[in-house]
């Protein structure tokens, strides 16, 4: 990847809620760039609580979709689903899936 390439489509899957708030704060403008105009950012969130080994912070899919939409993204899908680890299930882990367009 090239500095200053940008794409249709931008995946985070897993990553967010190991960012603290502060970090979340600075890393939205850098995921805004790395999005075409048009283009598509998709994340997932994870709800409940994380793996001993791996902090993470909670996330909440609201301040999430808010931050998204002060960085010119607009919400085009949002589910709910649960995690497909046995021992995720066990623990009441769920996902939330968040799908911004570009404005």
């Amino acid at each position: 990847m090239a500095r200053g390439q940008s794409f249709d489509l931008v995946l985070m899957s897993a990553v967010w809620h190991h960012l603290d708030p502060v970090h979340r704060q600075s890393v939205m403008p850098v995921l805004r760039a790395l999005t075409n105009r048009d283009g598509h950012l998709i994340m997932s969130i994870r709800n409940g609580p994380a793996a001993p080994s791996r902090p993470a912070f909670e996330a909440s899919p609201a301040e999430t979709i808010q931050l998204a939409n002060e960085h010119r993204f607009d919400l085009v899908f949002e589910t709910s689903t649960g995690s497909v680890q046995t021992s995720n299930q066990k623990a009441g882990v769920s996902w939330t899936w968040l799908v911004f367009r570009q404005k």
